[in-house]
Protein backbone atom coordinates (compact mmCIF):
# COMPACT_ATOMS: atom_id res chain seq x y z
CA UNK A 1 0.00 0.00 0.00
CA UNK A 2 1.35 3.49 -1.31
CA UNK A 3 0.75 6.72 0.40
CA UNK A 4 -0.88 6.97 4.02
CA UNK A 5 -1.60 4.24 5.77
CA UNK A 6 -5.41 3.00 6.19
CA UNK A 7 -5.56 2.51 9.50
CA UNK A 8 -4.72 6.50 10.05
CA UNK A 9 -7.22 7.50 7.64
CA UNK A 10 -9.83 5.94 9.66
CA UNK A 11 -9.01 7.70 12.93
CA UNK A 12 -10.32 10.83 10.74
CA UNK A 13 -13.19 12.86 13.06
CA UNK A 14 -14.95 14.45 10.08
CA UNK A 15 -16.79 11.25 8.50
CA UNK A 16 -17.20 12.52 5.42
CA UNK A 17 -13.48 12.86 4.81
CA UNK A 18 -12.88 9.61 6.73
CA UNK A 19 -15.60 7.99 3.72
CA UNK A 20 -13.31 9.57 0.92
CA UNK A 21 -9.76 8.36 2.59
CA UNK A 22 -10.90 5.01 2.56
CA UNK A 23 -11.82 5.28 -1.09
CA UNK A 24 -8.52 6.85 -1.98
CA UNK A 25 -6.45 4.27 0.36
CA UNK A 26 -8.27 1.33 -1.72
CA UNK A 27 -7.13 3.34 -5.08
CA UNK A 28 -3.78 3.44 -4.30
CA UNK A 29 -3.55 -0.77 -3.83
CA UNK A 30 -1.20 -2.48 -6.01
CA UNK A 31 -4.88 -4.34 -7.51
CA UNK A 32 -6.49 -1.67 -8.20
CA UNK A 33 -10.74 -1.86 -6.71
CA UNK A 34 -12.76 -2.58 -9.88
CA UNK A 35 -16.60 -1.49 -10.57
CA UNK A 36 -19.36 -3.06 -11.20
CA UNK A 37 -19.46 -3.74 -14.78
CA UNK A 38 -21.59 -1.64 -17.46
CA UNK A 39 -21.15 1.72 -19.19
CA UNK A 40 -24.40 2.45 -16.45
CA UNK A 41 -23.51 2.87 -12.75
CA UNK A 42 -26.04 1.38 -10.68
CA UNK A 43 -27.80 3.57 -7.53
CA UNK A 44 -27.49 6.91 -8.80
CA UNK A 45 -30.62 6.88 -9.88
CA UNK A 46 -31.62 9.93 -7.61
CA UNK A 47 -28.87 12.04 -8.04
CA UNK A 48 -28.43 15.12 -10.09
CA UNK A 49 -24.93 15.97 -11.92
CA UNK A 50 -23.70 17.92 -9.44
CA UNK A 51 -24.78 16.39 -6.39
CA UNK A 52 -22.30 13.48 -7.72
CA UNK A 53 -18.29 13.22 -8.49
CA UNK A 54 -16.48 11.09 -11.24
CA UNK A 55 -12.87 10.72 -12.16
CA UNK A 56 -11.81 11.89 -15.34
CA UNK A 57 -7.99 11.67 -17.17
CA UNK A 58 -5.99 14.93 -17.65
CA UNK A 59 -4.61 15.11 -21.36
CA UNK A 60 -7.15 12.05 -22.64
CA UNK A 61 -5.58 11.28 -25.78
CA UNK A 62 -2.03 11.81 -24.89
CA UNK A 63 1.40 9.40 -26.18
CA UNK A 64 4.62 9.58 -24.44
CA UNK A 65 6.85 10.46 -27.20
CA UNK A 66 9.09 12.97 -24.97
CA UNK A 67 12.26 12.39 -22.41
CA UNK A 68 10.63 14.18 -19.98
CA UNK A 69 9.33 13.10 -16.93
CA UNK A 70 5.96 15.00 -16.50
CA UNK A 71 5.09 13.89 -19.81
CA UNK A 72 5.87 9.63 -19.51
CA UNK A 73 2.44 9.09 -19.69
CA UNK A 74 0.34 7.08 -22.07
CA UNK A 75 -3.09 7.04 -21.82
CA UNK A 76 -5.33 4.14 -23.01
CA UNK A 77 -7.39 4.60 -25.85
CA UNK A 78 -10.93 6.84 -25.13
CA UNK A 79 -13.13 3.68 -24.98
CA UNK A 80 -10.93 1.57 -22.89
CA UNK A 81 -10.61 4.48 -20.21
CA UNK A 82 -14.50 4.41 -20.24
CA UNK A 83 -14.73 0.84 -20.03
CA UNK A 84 -11.92 -0.64 -17.69
CA UNK A 85 -10.72 3.29 -15.97
CA UNK A 86 -14.07 4.26 -14.85
CA UNK A 87 -13.33 7.63 -16.71
CA UNK A 88 -16.88 9.62 -16.92
CA UNK A 89 -14.88 12.98 -18.38
CA UNK A 90 -11.93 13.57 -20.71
CA UNK A 91 -9.86 16.33 -21.75
CA UNK A 92 -8.62 17.49 -25.40
CA UNK A 93 -6.34 20.07 -26.34
CA UNK A 94 -6.38 21.42 -29.64
CA UNK A 95 -4.91 23.39 -32.01
CA UNK A 96 -6.23 24.92 -35.02
CA UNK A 97 -3.83 23.51 -37.20
CA UNK A 98 -3.89 24.24 -41.25
CA UNK A 99 -8.09 24.91 -41.10
CA UNK A 100 -8.15 21.35 -38.96
CA UNK A 101 -8.37 20.68 -35.22
CA UNK A 102 -5.23 19.40 -34.14
CA UNK A 103 -5.13 16.85 -30.83
CA UNK A 104 -1.65 16.87 -29.21
CA UNK A 105 -0.19 18.87 -25.84
CA UNK A 106 3.11 20.61 -27.78
CA UNK A 107 4.11 20.95 -31.47
CA UNK A 108 7.06 19.07 -32.82
CA UNK A 109 7.93 18.10 -28.90
CA UNK A 110 5.12 16.40 -27.01
CA UNK A 111 2.65 15.61 -30.06
CA UNK A 112 1.89 12.05 -29.56
CA UNK A 113 -1.58 11.52 -29.61
CA UNK A 114 -4.26 8.40 -29.74
CA UNK A 115 -6.37 10.62 -31.80
CA UNK A 116 -4.58 13.01 -34.19
CA UNK A 117 -7.81 15.13 -34.84
CA UNK A 118 -10.72 16.54 -32.68
CA UNK A 119 -13.31 14.80 -35.14
CA UNK A 120 -11.20 11.17 -34.85
CA UNK A 121 -11.12 11.43 -30.94
CA UNK A 122 -14.98 12.27 -30.92
CA UNK A 123 -15.84 9.38 -33.38
CA UNK A 124 -14.32 7.05 -30.41
CA UNK A 125 -16.32 8.12 -28.13
CA UNK A 126 -19.55 8.35 -30.39
CA UNK A 127 -18.53 4.48 -31.20
CA UNK A 128 -18.22 4.13 -27.76
CA UNK A 129 -21.56 6.01 -26.77
CA UNK A 130 -23.44 3.98 -29.72
CA UNK A 131 -21.90 0.68 -28.37
CA UNK A 132 -23.83 1.58 -24.98
CA UNK A 133 -26.52 3.65 -25.67
CA UNK A 134 -27.94 4.11 -22.34
CA UNK A 135 -24.09 5.02 -20.64
CA UNK A 136 -23.61 7.32 -17.88
CA UNK A 137 -23.55 10.86 -18.54
CA UNK A 138 -19.70 11.97 -20.17
CA UNK A 139 -18.27 15.17 -19.93
CA UNK A 140 -15.76 16.55 -22.69
CA UNK A 141 -13.33 19.53 -22.00
CA UNK A 142 -11.87 21.03 -25.24
CA UNK A 143 -9.00 23.07 -24.19
CA UNK A 144 -7.82 25.64 -26.98
CA UNK A 145 -3.91 26.14 -27.29
CA UNK A 146 -2.10 29.45 -28.51
CA UNK A 147 1.13 29.06 -30.40
CA UNK A 148 1.75 31.85 -32.62
CA UNK A 149 4.31 29.26 -35.15
CA UNK A 150 1.81 25.82 -35.20
CA UNK A 151 -1.49 28.03 -34.37
CA UNK A 152 -3.29 30.68 -36.02
CA UNK A 153 -5.98 31.03 -33.06
CA UNK A 154 -5.11 33.96 -31.67
CA UNK A 155 -7.92 33.98 -29.41
CA UNK A 156 -10.92 32.38 -30.79
CA UNK A 157 -13.20 34.31 -33.18
CA UNK A 158 -16.57 33.89 -34.24
CA UNK A 159 -15.43 32.32 -37.32
CA UNK A 160 -13.52 30.10 -34.83
CA UNK A 161 -16.71 28.92 -32.37
CA UNK A 162 -18.74 28.36 -35.31
CA UNK A 163 -15.98 25.70 -36.55
CA UNK A 164 -16.10 24.12 -33.46
CA UNK A 165 -19.43 23.43 -32.61
CA UNK A 166 -19.87 22.27 -36.16
CA UNK A 167 -17.07 19.24 -35.72
CA UNK A 168 -18.79 18.50 -32.54
CA UNK A 169 -22.17 18.50 -33.26
CA UNK A 170 -21.31 16.62 -36.26
CA UNK A 171 -19.32 13.66 -34.55
CA UNK A 172 -21.67 13.40 -31.63
CA UNK A 173 -25.00 14.24 -33.13
CA UNK A 174 -26.57 17.50 -31.91
CA UNK A 175 -29.78 15.96 -30.25
CA UNK A 176 -26.84 14.39 -28.06
CA UNK A 177 -25.18 16.59 -26.74
CA UNK A 178 -26.83 18.68 -23.87
CA UNK A 179 -26.97 22.53 -24.64
CA UNK A 180 -27.87 25.32 -21.85
CA UNK A 181 -31.63 24.78 -22.41
CA UNK A 182 -31.62 20.62 -22.31
CA UNK A 183 -29.60 20.46 -19.51
CA UNK A 184 -31.39 22.30 -17.18
CA UNK A 185 -33.62 19.88 -15.63
CA UNK A 186 -30.09 18.05 -14.72
CA UNK A 187 -28.70 20.78 -12.75
CA UNK A 188 -29.38 24.22 -12.31
CA UNK A 189 -26.09 25.92 -13.76
CA UNK A 190 -27.69 26.65 -17.34
CA UNK A 191 -30.75 28.27 -16.26
CA UNK A 192 -32.12 30.65 -13.19
CA UNK A 193 -34.67 27.75 -12.58
CA UNK A 194 -34.34 25.33 -9.92
CA UNK A 195 -33.05 22.16 -9.95
CA UNK A 196 -35.08 19.35 -10.83
CA UNK A 197 -34.09 15.71 -9.02
CA UNK A 198 -33.49 14.31 -12.34
CA UNK A 199 -31.35 10.64 -12.22
CA UNK A 200 -28.55 10.80 -14.25
CA UNK A 201 -30.03 7.06 -15.58
CA UNK A 202 -32.82 8.58 -16.86
CA UNK A 203 -34.09 8.74 -19.91
CA UNK A 204 -33.46 12.26 -20.72
CA UNK A 205 -30.10 11.96 -19.48
CA UNK A 206 -28.69 8.29 -20.34
CA UNK A 207 -26.32 7.95 -23.90
CA UNK A 208 -25.40 11.90 -23.26
CA UNK A 209 -22.82 14.40 -23.62
CA UNK A 210 -22.08 17.65 -22.22
CA UNK A 211 -19.08 19.58 -24.12
CA UNK A 212 -17.18 22.39 -22.48
CA UNK A 213 -14.60 25.01 -23.84
CA UNK A 214 -12.34 26.03 -21.48
CA UNK A 215 -10.68 29.12 -22.92
CA UNK A 216 -11.71 33.17 -21.74
CA UNK A 217 -11.65 33.95 -25.17
CA UNK A 218 -14.89 31.43 -25.71
CA UNK A 219 -16.40 32.63 -22.78
CA UNK A 220 -16.43 36.37 -23.75
CA UNK A 221 -18.05 35.31 -26.96
CA UNK A 222 -20.50 33.00 -24.61
CA UNK A 223 -21.04 35.70 -22.05
CA UNK A 224 -21.66 38.25 -25.12
CA UNK A 225 -24.59 36.20 -26.75
CA UNK A 226 -22.48 34.53 -29.70
CA UNK A 227 -23.06 30.84 -28.83
CA UNK A 228 -26.10 30.48 -27.26
CA UNK A 229 -27.24 28.62 -30.19
CA UNK A 230 -24.70 26.08 -30.50
CA UNK A 231 -23.68 23.25 -28.27
CA UNK A 232 -20.27 24.44 -25.97
CA UNK A 233 -20.86 24.66 -22.59
CA UNK A 234 -18.52 27.36 -21.02
CA UNK A 235 -15.86 27.20 -18.56
CA UNK A 236 -13.38 29.50 -16.71
CA UNK A 237 -10.45 29.47 -13.84
CA UNK A 238 -11.57 33.34 -13.53
CA UNK A 239 -14.24 33.53 -10.90
CA UNK A 240 -15.37 37.12 -11.91
CA UNK A 241 -16.64 35.14 -15.22
CA UNK A 242 -18.61 32.70 -13.19
CA UNK A 243 -21.97 32.26 -12.99
CA UNK A 244 -24.80 32.94 -16.41
CA UNK A 245 -23.95 30.97 -19.06
CA UNK A 246 -20.19 29.93 -17.17
CA UNK A 247 -21.56 26.77 -15.52
CA UNK A 248 -17.85 25.40 -15.18
CA UNK A 249 -15.30 26.67 -12.89
CA UNK A 250 -11.70 25.22 -12.99
CA UNK A 251 -9.56 25.47 -9.46
CA UNK A 252 -6.43 23.37 -10.14
CA UNK A 253 -5.45 23.25 -6.28
CA UNK A 254 -7.99 21.21 -4.71
CA UNK A 255 -6.33 23.05 -1.10
CA UNK A 256 -7.77 26.03 -2.69
CA UNK A 257 -11.42 25.43 -0.34
CA UNK A 258 -12.61 28.69 -0.58
CA UNK A 259 -12.99 29.39 -3.81
CA UNK A 260 -14.51 25.95 -4.45
CA UNK A 261 -16.93 26.70 -1.62
CA UNK A 262 -17.51 29.65 -3.35
CA UNK A 263 -18.11 27.87 -6.85
CA UNK A 264 -20.35 25.26 -5.11
CA UNK A 265 -22.18 27.80 -3.64
CA UNK A 266 -22.87 29.65 -7.05
CA UNK A 267 -24.12 26.34 -8.55
CA UNK A 268 -21.18 26.13 -10.76
CA UNK A 269 -19.69 22.14 -11.19
CA UNK A 270 -16.15 22.50 -10.58
CA UNK A 271 -13.36 20.68 -11.52
CA UNK A 272 -10.11 19.93 -9.82
CA UNK A 273 -6.80 17.94 -9.87
CA UNK A 274 -5.43 15.20 -7.81
CA UNK A 275 -2.36 14.88 -9.34
CA UNK A 276 -0.16 17.33 -11.59
CA UNK A 277 3.10 16.56 -14.01
CA UNK A 278 2.90 12.85 -12.63
CA UNK A 279 4.94 13.85 -8.96
CA UNK A 280 1.97 12.55 -6.76
CA UNK A 281 1.88 9.72 -9.50
CA UNK A 282 5.21 8.43 -9.02
CA UNK A 283 5.86 8.95 -5.16
CA UNK A 284 2.47 7.02 -4.90
CA UNK A 285 0.84 9.67 -3.25
CA UNK A 286 -2.73 10.30 -2.28
CA UNK A 287 -3.17 13.15 -0.13
CA UNK A 288 -4.04 15.26 -2.83
CA UNK A 289 -6.57 12.98 -4.01
CA UNK A 290 -7.78 13.11 -0.74
CA UNK A 291 -8.33 16.81 -0.69
CA UNK A 292 -10.03 16.69 -4.30
CA UNK A 293 -12.68 14.44 -3.27
CA UNK A 294 -13.24 15.95 0.12
CA UNK A 295 -13.53 19.39 -1.33
CA UNK A 296 -16.66 18.82 -2.94
CA UNK A 297 -15.83 19.31 -6.59
CA UNK A 298 -17.72 17.42 -9.18
CA UNK A 299 -15.12 16.06 -11.79
CA UNK A 300 -11.82 14.94 -10.02
CA UNK A 301 -8.64 14.62 -12.99
CA UNK A 302 -5.95 12.81 -12.83
CA UNK A 303 -2.83 11.31 -14.95
CA UNK A 304 -3.53 7.83 -14.16
CA UNK A 305 -7.12 6.57 -12.89
CA UNK A 306 -7.60 3.04 -11.31
CA UNK A 307 -7.52 0.26 -14.01
CA UNK A 308 -9.54 -2.72 -13.28
CA UNK A 309 -7.51 -5.27 -15.27
CA UNK A 310 -4.90 -6.98 -13.63
CA UNK A 311 -2.02 -6.30 -15.88
CA UNK A 312 -2.58 -2.27 -16.15
CA UNK A 313 -0.96 -1.97 -19.33
CA UNK A 314 -1.04 1.90 -19.33
CA UNK A 315 -0.05 2.70 -15.84
CA UNK A 316 3.25 4.17 -14.58
CA UNK A 317 4.97 1.99 -11.90
CA UNK A 318 3.31 1.04 -8.49
CA UNK A 319 0.05 1.44 -6.73
CA UNK A 320 -1.37 4.74 -7.46
CA UNK A 321 -4.89 5.12 -9.29
CA UNK A 322 -7.39 7.63 -8.76
CA UNK A 323 -11.23 6.03 -8.30
CA UNK A 324 -14.05 7.19 -6.78
CA UNK A 325 -15.05 6.47 -3.15
CA UNK A 326 -17.71 3.45 -4.34
CA UNK A 327 -15.09 2.15 -6.92
CA UNK A 328 -17.82 2.73 -9.53
CA UNK A 329 -17.54 5.19 -12.41
CA UNK A 330 -20.64 8.05 -10.65
CA UNK A 331 -20.65 8.18 -6.86
CA UNK A 332 -22.98 10.48 -4.10
CA UNK A 333 -20.71 14.11 -3.79
CA UNK A 334 -20.95 14.03 0.36
CA UNK A 335 -20.42 17.79 0.02
CA UNK A 336 -22.99 18.69 -2.54
CA UNK A 337 -26.12 15.82 -1.46
CA UNK A 338 -27.68 14.68 1.16
CA UNK A 339 -25.21 13.21 3.75
CA UNK A 340 -27.53 10.74 4.23
CA UNK A 341 -27.93 9.27 0.89
CA UNK A 342 -24.14 9.43 0.32
CA UNK A 343 -24.18 6.82 3.42
CA UNK A 344 -26.29 4.12 2.01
Amino acid sequence: MNGISCDRARSRHVWFVAWVTVSICIAWSVQASGWVGGASTPGVDDLALNQAQMVGTHNSYHVATTPSPTRADTKAPLAEQFDFQGVRHIELDVYDWAGQWRVLHTPITDQGSTCPTLAACLSQVAGWSHAHPDHDPIVIFIDPKYDEIFNRLLPMNDDDVSRLDHVVADALGRERIMTPPSCAPVTPLCSSGSMDRVGLASASFGGRFLVVVNDDSFVQRSVLGHQRDGVLLASSQDPSRWGGDVVFAEVEQPGEQERIAAALNAHMMVRTFADTDLVEVRAGDGRRAERAFASGAQLIVTDQPADSRADRPNSLPGGYGVVTSSGQPIACNPVVADPQRCSR
